[in-house]
Parts: structure tokens; C-alpha cells; sequence
């Protein structure tokens, strides 16, 4: 079962790591600021893997999910 994410935090590279204690395997890429808003795809500081519980939640909770840098 999946836990909430605790913090949102840059690594030494600068790319966003969303750090879980849900265990679970990253299902989906998602991106920061879609493709449909000027975001790439192929831009690492702009994906963060996140199982699909973590991104279903990212994409059904855009306030929260802007407010901890999940989203632009």
C-alpha cells in the first residue's frame, strides 16, 4: 500500500526527487509542466517517476501538488 509523499526536495544534480516511503515501483513519468504547456518529455528536471496511487493523486490534487513543485 502506498504512503503520502513526506518532501519534495532537489538532489545534487538540481532534478526534483519526490521522496515516498510507499515502497511501491514508479508506474508513470510525470511531468512537471505538461507538454500540452511548454514542458518536454525528454527534460529530466521537468519528470519525476511516481507509482500510479502518487500520480493519480498529483493529477486529482493540482493546488497541493503545485504548492509542493509537483506541477507548474
Amino acid at each position: 500500500m502506498c504512503g503520502f509523499p513526506t518532501t519534495v526536495s532537489r538532489t545534487n544534480a538540481g532534478v526534483l526527487a519526490w521522496v515516498v516511503n510507499c515502497g511501491s515501483r514508479a508506474d508513470d513519468l510525470h511531468e512537471i509542466l505538461s507538454r500540452a504547456r511548454g514542458g518536454s518529455i525528454s527534460d529530466p528536471e521537468n519528470c519525476i517517476p511516481l507509482c500510479r496511487t502518487h500520480h493519480t493523486w498529483v493529477t486529482e490534487h493540482p493546488i497541493e501538488a503545485k504548492e509542493m513543485g509537483l506541477s507548474k
